[in-house]
């Protein structure tokens, strides 16, 4: 008797729970840029008896594809919780500067630089959840946290936890939003690096159904 009197009190709770919450969702899609925070190591730079003379990115793109499901609160109309689900892309070219000598060279004289290096691209998922507030009319801004699993990346570090700040303006039909996330671990792992930082910003579409 006590067992399915519990089972019908938690049954009541989640459907009073339920009652006060208004569930939407959709599709959502997203492309951006940003930069890789990545400063060298001090021991591996050239002169400190190192021999990089340099590294440089250029983050050339990201890209997303997602579900979202934003939950409305009915007591607390200007509030709601958005739970994104996402595959990204990234892409960005990486040049690494090296010290030669002309020993090294033949064709060079005295000391000189060396560039080499490529474009790259990760696949990653994400889990995003923001707290966000209703302003005014249809803007919106939020702030979360996104934990991002790195598909392909069997060199580097395959997890990060972004610090995540949106604003959005809903149109009923679509929402427009932007995102900037801050990502607080090293997913670029080089021995030469101090770190390997993303700084994502995106800007979003969100189609409910």
């Amino acid at each position: 008797m006590r067992k399915i009197l519990l089972i019908i009190c938690i049954l009541g709770a989640f459907s009073m729970m339920n009652a006060q919450e208004k569930l939407q969702h959709g599709l959502l899609l997203g492309g951006g840029k940003g930069n890789i925070s990545s400063p060298i190591d001090p021991s591996y730079i050239d002169g400190n008896g190192g021999h990089i003379n340099g590294f440089y990115t250029n983050y050339l793109g990201n890209a997303s594809l997602g579900y979202r499901i934003r939950i409305n609160r009915i007591k607390v109309p200007k509030d709601f919780l958005d739970i994104d689900m996402n595959v990204n892309a990234k892409a960005w070219k990486a040049t690494e500067w090296y010290r030669f000598e002309s020993s090294q060279i033949p064709e060079a004289s005295g000391y000189g630089d060396f560039g080499m290096g490529g474009t790259s691209m990760m696949l990653c998922f994400s889990i995003s959840s923001t707290y966000n507030y209703r302003i005014f009319k249809g803007l919106n801004a939020g702030i979360g946290i996104a934990p991002t699993y790195f598909l392909e990346n069997q060199d580097d570090r395959g997890l990060d936890i972004p610090l995540m700040v949106k604003v959005g303006y809903d149109f009923k039909f679509l929402e427009i939003g932007m995102n900037y996330k801050y990502g607080l671990l090293n997913t670029l792992k080089e021995d030469f690096l101090k770190s390997g930082k993303f700084r994502d910003w995106q800007i979003n579409l969100f189609i409910p159904f």
